[in-house]
């Protein structure tokens, strides 16, 4: 049985402040850091083979966090598990994107799936670049492993596993304190996921509202 554990980084200042982040970067505010840090007491405990973890500066501070309690792992930190590029929409707010880009809400919520945002990806690349790395990372059979990601990242993740439709995809949701686990043993597929901050869990994917 291959286990999939899908976290996400910790709270941003751009996330606070509700902006586009993509493959641009902000720091952890002090709640992020305090969330990577229950993440990490969370998985102290776990068995890890391998620590797969976007390259982006977010995901690698929370990284850092949980890799002190497991130096025996196998970490990488790689370009398929980026955030989708938003392109020029990057570090703008809503409304500052929406000035920039009058078609922004049409785009986001239809054209998107494969129209590229402004010198960004669409979700139809974002797929195939995550798909790559999910390709690779199946071949594991019988370990655990670890991804460190973004929540645009777990949707696709869990879109692929699942076969979820676009809308479906977009109904999943990956709050900083939520952890999915994925167990895996030939074609079953269950899903969990984990409040690191409550303690409540449930099964099946966490949705939004």
């Amino acid at each position: 049985m291959l286990e999939l554990i899908l976290a996400r980084h910790g709270q941003t200042f751009w996330n606070k402040e509700c902006r586009f982040q993509g493959w641009k970067d902000s720091p952890l505010t002090e709640r992020g850091v305090r969330q990577a840090k229950k993440l990490a007491g969370f998985l102290q405990g776990k068995n890890i083979d391998f620590i797969f973890s976007s390259d982006l500066g977010r995901a690698k501070e929370t990284a850092a966090f949980i890799i002190q309690h497991h130096p025996e792992s196998m970490v990488e930190f790689v370009k398929e598990l980026r955030e989708i590029s938003f392109g020029l929409l990057e570090g703008k707010t809503w409304q500052e994107a929406a000035d920039k880009v009058p078609s922004l809400f049409e785009l986001e919520t239809k054209d998107s799936l494969t129209i590229p945002h402004p010198r960004g990806e669409s979700f139809e690349q974002l797929k195939e670049r995550v798909g790559k790395i999910l390709e690779k990372i199946l071949k594991l059979h019988d370990r655990t492993v670890l991804l460190v990601s973004h929540e645009g990242v777990c949707r696709t993740l869990l879109q692929i596993l699942f076969n979820l439709g676009f809308e479906e995809r977009g109904k999943v949701v990956q709050p900083h304190e939520i952890v999915y686990l994925i167990r895996i043993s030939g074609n079953s597929k269950e899903c969990e996921w984990f409040n690191i901050e409550t303690g409540e869990k449930g099964e099946g994917f966490f949705l939004e509202g």
